[in-house]
């Protein structure tokens, strides 16, 4: 019987390259470029925005969700700029109805997902189809209600093995994460179903004909995570494996 395959490993530590580095668009050869960012709560630059965002961005009550916003979305079209030379505003960004982004360019053969935790960002590109989270490892969380609805056994018993508290939470975020980026390279809602697909470290099998698996996942997975602070898991998901994963920081994006 054929099976879904996840396979599911760790970066030992994120390098940074410099700028000048980001890879070239072209070529057959799976990449991945990671952006990472600390978010300035008192950004209030709206001219990389197109209209929408900032008709978007006037809405907000309250002075830092509304930076938050502005800060992230304009991040987010330098970044694209810096690979497909449009003017950051004028990049027309879609979105498919399960609401996942993609750019209008097509010919661009650009793939992109962005996440937001605390005060950190990151923005992953590449050449396929990729999802990205990143959580903030808060210690006030209750993570033990949220696994019960959304972790397999075995997830649960993996957490449970941790001696301290603290190292509970954090597997607990690095699994969520993976979790959170298979959900978003698929553009699906978070669903009930994820507690039927696991995450642990090495390869996971599926059936097929699992219907209950195949709301979630419908082809095989890499997922790879990796730690951009003490407090901050991330992880990406895509449907082959890859090998070429840059880690970028925003400071040179003008």
């Amino acid at each position: 019987m054929k099976s879904y395959q996840i396979y599911c490993s760790d970066l030992d530590e994120v390098k940074f390259v410099d700028y000048d580095m980001l890879t070239p668009l072209g070529g057959k050869e799976s990449w991945v470029d990671i952006w990472i960012s600390n978010i300035n709560a008192e950004y209030e630059d709206s001219a990389f925005l197109n209209h929408d965002e900032r008709r978007r961005a006037g809405k907000f009550k309250f002075d830092h969700l509304k930076n938050n916003y502005i800060y992230c979305r304009s991040t987010l079209r330098k970044i694209l700029a810096s690979y497909i030379g449009e003017a950051p505003p004028e990049i027309q960004i879609k979105y498919m109805e399960n609401g996942k982004p993609f750019l209008v360019s097509d010919s661009k053969k650009l793939d992109f997902n962005l996440s937001h935790s605390g005060d950190k960002l990151i923005v992953a590109c590449s050449n396929k189809s990729i999802g990205a989270d990143i959580e903030y490892i808060n210690p006030k969380f209750d993570y033990q209600s949220v696994s019960n609805n959304f972790f397999t056994e075995n997830e649960i018993i993996e957490i449970g093995n941790q001696d301290q508290a603290m190292a509970r939470l954090a597997l607990f975020f690095k699994y969520w994460t993976r979790k959170e980026a298979i959900l978003k390279e698929t553009g699906i809602g978070l669903s009930k179903n994820l507690k039927k697909v696991s995450v642990l470290n090495g390869h996971n099998e599926y059936p097929m004909d699992n219907h209950e698996v195949d709301k979630v996942v419908k082809s095989d997975y890499h997922l790879i995570s990796f730690m951009v602070s003490e407090s901050y898991p991330a992880s990406i998901a895509l449907k082959e494996s890859v090998r070429k994963i840059k880690f970028l920081r925003t400071d040179r994006l003008e």
